[in-house]
This record gives structure tokens, sequence and C-alpha cells, in this order.
């Protein structure tokens, strides 16, 4: 599995569990005895040192699209499918001038974007310390066409929602990767696309309760559905996710 070459090539500050392909299944062959870790115990520097090897890492020599910027098996694209979830459960809770512009945002760039293996959930709570390495568990959604800055994004803007009060950390991480990565000319919409998905992926599972899938146990407040609302407007705008 890519992950686990990348953990034998790379210097990198986490290890991750022996995993086998067997007939398209993984096989866990190696357990992590630890605890899972938390934003308030984790410094900064280990997510950022984390995401620029991940980055170089798995950098391509051929610019290729990720699945978002192509058709799905069902023949939809990817903004097709978020209006279609949007519509189905959450249209209460987005005003409908601003849906219209995040999917016209999300047809215009997703050319832009840059397809990169991805763990697509490296997050704190997918994270185990053992008292002396880190452990980065769950694999489920690793998938080798991920938008590039997908996990990053994922990390950051997640968290300036749900967790405002770590806002501040949250920029500076993206920031200091952003900065240590280097900026491309699409950068910048492909960091805003990866967070307008992620905002009205918000929309959807917190307004489809039931816990299964990504769907929410909890549904959403109405303090996260307006944060929500005004990252959106941010990011349409053309707005800077590390000055949110």
């Amino acid at each position: 599995m890519a992950f686990n070459q990348f953990a034998r090539d790379v210097a990198i500050p986490f290890c991750v569990p022996r995993l086998l392909y067997h007939d398209d299944s993984l096989l866990v062959t190696t357990f992590v005895d630890g605890y899972q870790t938390s934003m308030y115990t984790v410094p900064p520097e280990f997510w950022v040192r984390s995401f620029v090897a991940m980055d170089r890492y798995f950098r391509q020599p051929v610019r290729r699209l990720p699945r978002w910027a192509r058709p799905s098996r069902r023949g939809r694209y990817i903004w097709e499918d978020m209006e279609y979830g949007v519509r189905k459960t959450a249209e209460w809770a987005i005003y409908p001038g601003l849906l219209a512009d995040c999917l016209a945002y999300l047809r215009r760039y997703a050319t832009a974007l840059e397809a990169r293996p991805m763990h697509a959930d490296f997050t704190d709570g997918n994270t185990m310390f053992d008292d002396k390495n880190y452990w980065v568990i769950d694999f489920e959604s690793f998938r080798p066409d991920w938008p590039r800055w997908y996990d990053v994004v994922n990390f950051t803007y997640n968290r300036m929602i749900t967790r405002p009060e770590v806002t501040d950390q949250m920029q500076l991480i993206l920031s200091q990767t952003v900065k240590q990565l280097g900026e491309s000319p699409t950068t910048a919409h492909e960091i805003r696309f990866s967070a307008i998905m992620r905002g009205l992926s918000f929309l959807i599972e917190g307004t489809t309760p039931g816990g299964k899938g990504h769907a929410s146990t909890n549904w959403i407040s109405e303090e996260r559905r307006y944060r929500v609302v005004q990252s959106l407007r941010f990011l349409v705008s053309g707005g800077d996710l590390t000055k949110m």
C-alpha cells in the first residue's frame, strides 16, 4: 500500500500499521496499542510536517485530474451530486443565490485541481500515540485520486467550523503548509474548492441525521449552520482561508 511504502521511505513524524491487500480487501497485520490524540496535545508542527511530507512524497511526474473533475459512474459531476444533496435535505439551510455561486465555483475550477493519493481523514481522531510514536489509522477513505490539498483543508476547515476556538491554530497550520510547499497559480482555487465542498457537505451531513455513512448523529445547530454559510460567502467571493 502506498502509505506503507511512504512510511518506509520518508523521515515522517508518524507511523502506519502494516497493511496488506488481499482480493481487494485490506488486512491489518499490526495493531496499535496507544491512545487517541487531541488537537490540544499535539503540537501544530506535527501536522505541518505531516502534510508537507505527504505532499512531496506523492507528487506525480504528470499532472492528473482527480475524480471530482470527472463524471462519476452515474454520469454526474461532483457539483451535480452536491446540488442534489443540498436540495434533498438542506435547501432551507443556505440561500439560493449562495448555493448557485458555490456550484458555479465548483464547475469553473474543477479542472484546476490536481490528483494526489490522500488519506482523506487525516485528523487527530485518527492519530494515536503509544508514548513513543504517532500512528495514523483508518485508511477507509484512502484513494489515489483525491484533490491535492484535500487532507490539509479537510483538517483545518473542519475545525474552524466545529471548534472556532482553534481557528488561529488551523490558519497557522494551513499557511505554513502552503508556505513550505510553495504556491502555484491554481493553489488558492484548489484550496477554496475543497473548502466549499466541505462546507456544503457539512450542511448535507447535518440535515441527514442517523449516523450512517457521513450522516450526523445530531441535527446541525443554528450556530454551526451560520458559520458554514458565512464561510461559503467568504470563499466564493475569493477569500483566503488562512484569513477567514
